[in-house]
């Protein structure tokens, strides 16, 4: 979104939303042979587009000022993923972190949210207040679908014969804020020979809420009958011998994060004509009259969003599945909940540059944190 600075007011410009994905479909009949570190032998992945970051606002005025910062956008959700290999096909992989097949659906995620800026100057008040951006959603990750007919490979250390994931976006960050206000204390005269100095200067600070997460779709992957995959194995070269960690078949449905809170600072303060002499002069001179003023300045942190679930996550094999080495995994299943973010600090200050005001009044409160997603 576009940044904006105003006089007494401005909102910054909402990010604009991420696309969705479309479908991604792969029918595998032929042979693919690789040999090197971290070679891939099908990456098939469908993600949503990432959502832009909103606006920030600047904003200053005589008396008052407001300052909201723009929304971040949405994120785009991520498409269909299928993939079929047929019975007649092979993949083959030789080197470490080799994968045979990648399936993923990912959401993109939410765009932060603008930061927002108040400054205020006035004649016996002023007011200013800030409020950060929220942040954007995170697009949900779409299904995966993986039907293995064929043969699969993998050799050396870390290999890993499928891998296939659904991942929801993280929700954007809540937009920072920042309110200061600087009043000047003006004398009234009540009666003729007495007079008072009065001033009221107030600053209020909201940091911008985290976005949604996105949840993870479902993932299902079938090893059908007299399929293969054998993961981890020496190589027929000597120089790569058989490997540790390695994955048959991994299968993962996993929540987006939520979006942390923003932070708030809030400021304010009273200048006074006998304030000024006291501190020009070190408390040398000063000047007769009372003094009655008042600063308020309150900040509270942006809430964090909770943690999307996970989706369905299914594995069946009717097939052969191999590993060799420690630390091996046959079929690892799992369906994860996404963590929920932090929420924003506050910190609220006085201003006593030129003197403290007669009676203050600050008060921080830091923003909720968000819980985490289930699994499903």
């Amino acid at each position: 979104g576009r940044n904006q600075k105003g006089l007494f007011h401005a909102v910054g410009g909402s990010g604009g939303s991420g696309g969705d994905a479309s479908k991604v479909d792969i029918d595998h009949y032929g042979h693919i042979t690789l040999r090197g570190d971290y070679a891939h032998g099908i990456i098939a992945q469908s993600i949503g587009g990432g959502g832009g970051i909103g606006g920030s606002a600047t904003a200053w005025g005589l008396f008052t000022s407001n300052a909201v910062g723009g929304s971040g956008g949405p994120g785009g959700a991520g498409g269909e993923v299928a993939i079929t290999t047929e019975a007649s096909s092979s993949i083959s992989t030789a080197g470490v972190h080799g994968v045979g097949i990648l399936a993923q659906s990912i959401g993109g995620g939410g765009g932060s949210g603008g930061a927002a800026k108040s400054t205020s100057d006035g004649l016996f008040f002023d007011i200013a207040l800030a409020t950060g951006g929220t942040g954007g959603s995170g697009g949900a990750g779409g299904s995966v679908d993986v039907h293995h007919f064929g043969a699969i490979t993998t050799t050396a250390t870390d290999a890993v014969g499928i891998v296939a994931q659904s991942i929801g976006g993280g929700g954007g960050h809540g937009g920072a804020s920042t309110a200061k206000g600087v009043g000047v204390g003006m004398p009234v005269e009540f009666e003729p020979g007495e007079g008072v100095t009065l001033g009221l200067s107030v600053s209020v600070a909201h940091g911008g809420s985290g976005g949604t997460a996105g949840a993870g779709g479902e993932v299902a992957v079938t090893l059908e009958e007299n399929s293969s995959l054998t993961t981890g194995t020496k190589a027929t070269s000597s120089s790569l011998a058989g490997g540790d960690g390695a994955t048959g078949l991994l299968v993962q449905s996993i929540g987006g994060g939520g979006g942390a809170g923003g932070d708030s600072t809030a400021a304010a303060g009273i200048a006074t004509l006998g304030g000024v002499v006291d501190k020009l002069s070190d408390g040398q001179a000063e000047l007769e009259g009372d003094s009655m003023t008042l600063t308020l300045d309150f900040s509270l942190g942006g809430s964090a969003s909770t943690g999307a679930d996970g989706g369905t996550a299914y594995g069946h094999t009717l097939g052969a599945v191999v590993t060799s080495g420690d630390f091996a995994h046959g079929m690892l299943i799992q369906s994860i909940g996404g963590g929920g973010g932090s929420g924003g600090s506050g910190e609220s200050n006085s201003i006593t540059r030129f003197g403290s005001s007669t009676f203050a009044m600050g008060q921080s409160i830091g923003g909720s944190a968000g819980g985490g997603g289930s699994g499903g």
